[in-house]
């Protein structure tokens, strides 16, 4: 699955080699195009990256959301995620604090981490819904658990400040050493 541009290219060059060229991109976004005409949410999200990036196709944001929320109404984490994003910060779409809220936690129930983790952040903010320090801090530890190393971060800071938990120094510490195991940078 892709999540950007070099993604993308790199799943072109995966299925034609290092040598894609501009025919081989063509050929593949004709393979999305009837793929996600089948209903195939992968493909929906891949032709929607090629439209938001113009990488074979036209730029075309209001094609790519499309796809993006087609795919996302079928259960596609990905493309909610991406949703969540663009509502978030008004990315094709009218911002919407709300609707990202909304696409966060679907992708997030799915057991998306970097999508609990964003969904960690507007709670603990109020973007878009009420403050809830104790549901932002569920979230944030699912992310944790789920590897990504910010929210292992972000979980330390919390066990130290009491934020939506109780204050555990030696919870604090362990999430700071898998932080920084993970890859998060000091």
């Amino acid at each position: 699955m892709c999540k950007d541009a070099e993604g993308f290219k790199k799943s072109i060059e995966q299925m034609n080699g290092p040598q894609a060229t501009v025919e081989d991109v063509d050929e593949q976004i004709v393979e999305y195009r009837r793929m996600a005409e089948l209903g195939d949410r992968v493909s929906m999200v891949n032709l929607g990256i090629a439209y938001l990036t113009g990488m074979g196709v036209a730029k075309d944001q209001v094609e790519a959301i499309k796809l993006f929320r087609r795919s996302a109404e079928l259960g596609e984490v990905l493309a909610q995620f991406n949703l969540g994003v663009f509502y978030e910060n008004g990315y094709g779409v009218n911002q919407d604090k709300a609707e990202a809220v909304k696409w966060y936690r679907k992708a997030a129930e799915s057991g998306d981490a970097p999508a609990s983790f964003y969904l960690a952040n507007v709670l603990k903010l109020g973007n878009g819904v009420a403050i809830d320090l104790v549901e932002s801090f569920k979230w944030l530890k699912v992310a944790a658990e789920g590897g990504f190393a910010d929210a292992q971060w972000h979980l330390s800071l919390a066990y130290r400040s009491g934020e939506g938990v109780a204050v555990n120094e030696r919870e604090a510490d362990r999430w700071e050493r898998l932080a920084l195991q993970s890859g998060y940078p000091m």
